[in-house]
């Protein structure tokens, strides 16, 4: 845009300096053309003046332009969600802890599959999907389950973190949380069996993930090659010269 305007600027110019050696151009005489000069002049020179300013301007935006906090928050969040899938050793100790730390829920489960399971009066075992999980057993361990696993690990990064005060921000955050499903998944079994399902099922899902964040350590579940502490790999030439002896 400012090179169209200094063209157009230049081509005025020109004009006014034919007219002003009388040369005949579209009708001008030599007095339009030296007001027309003139007037060129100064836009050429608020043009310039604009275009200072306006460098001033975006060099002064650059360097005041800083990252966000709830873009460092984001960027923290997603290396702690997406790294650990590179890390077979990470992926195989979460799942390990989480059939092991649910101990409680399978035994609750396998408990109210075989009552369910036995024959009744009328001789029809009465098992189906939805009733082992409406169970009072199943509905408790799932509750202790995802309220003991999601307030531990939100304390772990509040404890541990000490970097990023967002990061701390969000772990009490996503305590409250859950506590809030806990108890609502409480009050709504207590009502009515089953009908707190949905906040059971989104307080282990909150709780889950919660231990995946803060568990993760990049240097604590990184392979590193058996070679190194020997040096690196073998068939690496090695760094420098002979100095002309024969080895």
């Amino acid at each position: 845009m400012t090179h169209f305007v200094r063209i157009l600027v230049f081509a005025a110019q020109w004009t006014c300096s034919c007219l002003a050696q009388k040369r005949p151009y579209n009708g001008f005489n030599v007095r339009r053309s030296a007001k027309l000069w003139s007037l060129a002049t100064k836009v050429d020179a608020e043009v310039s003046m604009g275009m200072k300013l306006f460098q001033i301007f975006r060099t002064k935006e650059r360097q005041d332009d800083t990252p966000s906090e709830w873009r460092i928050l984001m960027k923290a969040l997603s290396k702690r969600l997406i790294s650990p899938f590179g890390q077979p050793s990470y992926v195989f100790f979460f799942l390990a802890s989480m059939m092991i730390g649910a101990t409680g829920v399978w035994v609750a489960v396998a408990e109210a599959w075989l009552t369910l399971a036995a024959p009744s009066q009328t001789g029809i075992p009465q098992v189906t999907s939805s009733s082992i999980w409406q169970d009072p057993s199943v509905a408790k361990s799932i509750l202790t389950f995802f309220a003991g696993l999601g307030s531990l690990s939100c304390m772990q990064i509040i404890v541990v973190e000490d970097t990023q005060k967002n990061l701390r921000s969000f772990a009490i955050v996503l305590l409250l949380a859950i506590i809030f499903l806990a108890i609502m998944a409480a009050l709504k079994d207590h009502v009515s069996q089953g009908d707190g399902f949905i906040y059971l099922i989104s307080g282990t899902i909150i709780a889950v993930l919660t231990w995946w964040i803060a568990n993760w350590d990049d240097g604590k579940y990184s392979q590193v090659p058996a070679v190194e502490a020997l040096g690196g790999e073998l068939d690496d030439a090695v760094a420098g010269d002979n100095g002309g002896f024969k080895l």
